[in-house]
């Protein structure tokens, strides 16, 4: 490989290698907003989370598919809390599609 092709390989590399790191950690600091907006910290809501998604065998509480995330019923912006009595396993579309709507409000579309 001459130099010039070498050297531009190593520097966009480089430029992708910054970028996903930038990328990465705006992602961790708004997770960290996030976790602390819902009053938890990050152990306890691993824990949380753990609890309500052996509570709920893992089933979507929305579609009864698989649910591997976890959904505040009542979302943080309408002042719901962050206890296991307001979290319900879901599945990914499901959580993704219903965001900080309240239940009522959302129309469930096809997940699977």
């Amino acid at each position: 490989m001459p130099p010039e092709a070498m050297r531009f390989c190593l520097q966009f590399l480089a430029d992708r290698l910054e970028a996903e790191s930038a990328r990465k950690g705006k992602d961790c600091q708004r997770q960290l907003v996030r976790r602390e907006r819902m009053g938890v910290s990050s152990k306890a809501w691993a824990e949380l989370r753990r609890m309500v998604l052996e509570r709920d065998d893992y089933t979507c509480q929305y579609c009864g598919g698989y649910g591997d995330t976890v959904d505040h019923v009542v979302p943080l912006a309408a002042n719901g809390e962050t206890t296991k009595d307001n979290l319900v396993a879901a599945c990914l579309p499901c959580n993704s599609s219903k965001r900080d709507r309240p239940v009522a409000e959302w129309e469930m579309g096809p997940c699977r």
